[in-house]
Order: structure tokens, then C-alpha cells, then sequence
């Protein structure tokens, strides 16, 4: 019983110190700029857009591009309260032409971009903050939860932010190591004992 203890806790402590782990991530783009929600304009608003995702998902559909489906996609537009993308936000890099922004999800349109020379050669699975050239879909209708977003002018800069969050363990991982660990207690207890 003693050896069945001492293989379990260094299957335990070996396995912890390898277990995958998914990287949050958090991308943020702010601009202050024009445009409308619900039919209601505004003007020289700071408008920021936000949504997180999972580094492990970032896919690579083409040479220099990346691409990462987000959760919790919100618009604030100055003090006003947050409202929700109802067809999600996608992060998006465009590593040889020095481009990273938010998307709509389902029409894949170019909500808002930052366009710098520091984000050539970025993947969106690193933080980073960097403030430059700000390119929009003037006129583009966003759906959210607060009505129709659109964004129709912009003034100054605009600022990529992408923030890491919280490690967490990826379920696979630990549903692997949880039958492993079940499997060793399993064949440790048919062994029949000598007396």
C-alpha cells in the first residue's frame, strides 16, 4: 500500500508540473470617434472595444494572418454602460502589413484597427499595447445588444492592447491525468497481496 501512495503522489506532482495550460488573453481597441447606436449619434467619444479568448485557439488561415474567435465581446462608448456584439468578435493580426484589430464574428467586417510598425510580425498570443493609425468600416452596421453600432469617423490615435488573463488548465489535460491516475489505483488494487 505504501508503493501504491509513493507512485500515485509522484504521478500527481509529475503530471501537475506538465499539465497544458490554455493562455487567457484579453484584447481591448480604443479610439475616440463618431458614429451612432440605437440611432442615437455621437461625437469625439472614446469608444472601446473589448473581448477575451484563448491563446490555444488562435488559428493561422493564411501566411502572416492570425485569427481568434473572442467571448464577451463589449462596446462602451464613452460613459455611457457597455453593451454586447450579438454576433461576437473575432481578434485579428495581420502580421506583414502591420495591422491588428476587432472584427464581427459572423460578417467578419473590420470593426476597428491599429495600424503600426510594432505589430509586424505579431500573432495575437503575446501581450502587447501599441498606439497608432486607427482604419474603420465607416458606415458598417454592428449589431448589439443596445441596437445597431456604427462608427462612421475617427480622431487621433487608436491603441491595441492584448492583456494576459488567468492560466487555466485545459479540461483534456486534466481529464487525462485524472484517468491515469484512476487506472494505476484500479490495477494497484486487483494485485493480490502475498502473505
Amino acid at each position: 500500500m505504501r508503493s501504491l501512495r509513493l507512485i500515485c503522489g509522484i504521478l500527481a506532482l509529475s503530471a501537475s508540473s506538465l499539465a497544458a495550460h490554455a493562455s487567457a488573453i484579453t484584447f481591448t481597441e480604443t479610439v475616440t470617434g463618431s458614429g451612432s447606436l440605437n440611432g442615437s449619434a455621437f461625437s469625439s467619444q472614446l469608444i472601446t472595444i473589448t473581448g477575451s479568448g484563448d491563446t490555444s485557439a488562435i488559428t493561422n488561415p493564411f501566411a502572416g494572418t492570425f485569427d481568434l474567435v473572442l467571448t464577451g465581446g463589449t462596446l462602451q462608448i464613452g460613459a455611457a454602460a457597455p453593451v454586447t456584439f450579438t454576433n461576437g468578435l473575432t481578434a485579428f493580426a495581420f502580421a506583414n502589413s502591420f495591422r491588428a484589430g476587432l472584427a464581427d464574428s459572423l460578417s467578419q467586417n473590420t470593426i476597428l484597427y491599429t495600424f503600426a510598425s510594432a505589430l509586424g510580425g505579431y500573432d495575437l498570443s503575446t501581450p502587447i499595447s501599441v498606439t497608432g493609425t486607427p482604419g474603420i468600416n465607416s458606415g458598417t452596421q454592428f449589431a448589439t445588444s443596445g441596437g445597431t453600432f456604427i462608427l462612421s469617423g475617427d480622431t487621433g490615435n487608436s491603441t491595441f492592447t492584448a492583456a494576459p488573463g488567468a492560466a487555466t488548465p485545459e479540461p483534456s489535460s486534466l481529464l487525462l491525468l485524472a484517468t491515469g491516475l484512476a487506472a494505476t489505483a484500479a490495477v494497484a488494487r486487483r494485485k493480490p497481496r502475498l502473505t
